[in-house]
């Protein structure tokens, strides 16, 4: 299975208990939007994935056997069509805005750090939108800061939580 789907399943525990925590606790406005445009992003970034984990590597078999053009037409066909590249664009368009929803709530807080939250929605646009367009070292950036904001928010929360 693709390290991507896993990743994206795993994601969407922390997403869950950071969006409840926000409706319970935080401005509930925009985490509850970012709650609810989470799981369709992360649902429509799986048949991307599994393109990538799954078909491409048979058309790569196709292309290092010698029928470049067999190979061409599969990609075209199968990993390529319009309609999954219309699927890959709204699952940006509603990643990014989640990521930016949730940096916003987590920022506005009272008592999660302001700068994870400002981190969280800075990484949303680095990684999906930049790193998407020009499909380079950014989103290694923007995954990062994305990590380090998402970590440091659930130091805090776990903190939180503890009873005194």
């Amino acid at each position: 299975m693709s390290a991507s789907i896993v990743g994206g399943a795993i994601g969407m525990i922390g997403i869950a208990a950071l969006g409840v925590l926000l409706l319970a606790r935080g401005p509930v406005r925009p985490g509850l939007w970012a709650l609810v445009t989470v799981p369709p992003g992360n649902a429509l970034v799986a048949p991307l994935s599994g393109t990538a984990a799954w078909a491409q590597p048979a058309i790569g078999r196709v292309y290092l056997q010698g029928d470049a053009a067999a190979a061409q037409a599969l990609y075209y066909d199968a990993a390529q069509p319009a309609t999954l590249v219309v699927t890959g664009l709204v699952a940006v368009l509603l990643l990014t805005g989640s990521t930016v929803l949730f940096g916003i709530a987590v920022a506005r807080s009272r008592w999660l750090p302001a700068p994870a939250g400002i981190g969280l929605a800075a990484a949303g646009p680095l990684l999906f939108l930049v790193g998407f367009a020009l499909d380079n070292f950014i989103q290694t950036i923007g995954s990062a800061l994305l990590i380090a904001s998402t970590v440091w928010i659930a130091i805090v929360a776990s903190r939180e939580a503890k009873p005194a």
